[in-house]
């Protein structure tokens, strides 16, 4: 279990941490921000302050006040310009978004969607850097909801968390970095 904060450094400019870096919310959204273009950014995104090139990682993150959501591995640097992670391939995500009563999971790459019975409120992400695998879990029904096998990471992979644009123009979305209530969930871990 690792206790992740959130690097501020890296942080979408729309996106407002909480004291303790642990919380991710909308501040602004991009079309109250002056000189931003329209209709590029899909999520705002911000990076874990952790960096990780060996060893076994685990965390859990509330999705449960997010509509849409995305959270993963991003493997790179941030862009020295904008100090925000650059758009790549180099990422493993796991995007949740629900839609009136319908609560939709894809993962990615590649693009696949994965059907769950119920909107989740936790997921646990998990990786072993050695064996190149990331799975994410549903804390609360204590099941595996997808697992990547055989990811060849190059140096440093990092956590990475994104809250997808409104369609309106107030948001209370919010993602917030829980610490595991005990330390083993009796969660299978396949290879």
């Amino acid at each position: 279990m690792r206790n992740i904060t959130l690097d501020s450094e890296t942080a979408h400019p729309c996106l407002v941490l909480s004291e303790d870096l642990r919380s991710v919310r909308f501040g602004n959204t991009p079309q109250d921000m002056p000189g931003h273009p329209q209709g590029l950014d899909f999520s705002a995104t911000v990076l874990g302050v952790e960096r990780f090139s060996s060893g076994r990682h685990y965390w859990e993150v509330d999705v449960e006040k997010a509509t849409r959501w995305q959270l993963g591995i991003y493997q790179g640097s941030a862009d020295r310009r904008a100090n925000m992670p650059k758009a790549s391939g180099d990422q493993v995500l796991l995007t949740g978004s629900i839609m009136g009563t319908d609560f939709t999971l894809w993962v990615s790459p590649p693009l696949k969607k994965v059907s769950m019975r119920q909107q989740m409120h936790q997921v646990g992400v998990f990786l072993d850097y050695e064996y190149g695998q990331v799975s994410f879990y549903n804390v609360t029904e204590k099941s595996l909801i997808y697992n990547f096998s055989y990811l060849a990471f190059q140096g440093a992979v990092r956590p990475v968390f994104s809250l997808c644009f409104p369609d309106r123009d107030i948001n209370s979305d919010s993602l917030t970095i829980s610490s595991p209530q005990v330390p083993n969930h009796n969660i299978a871990v396949s290879s």
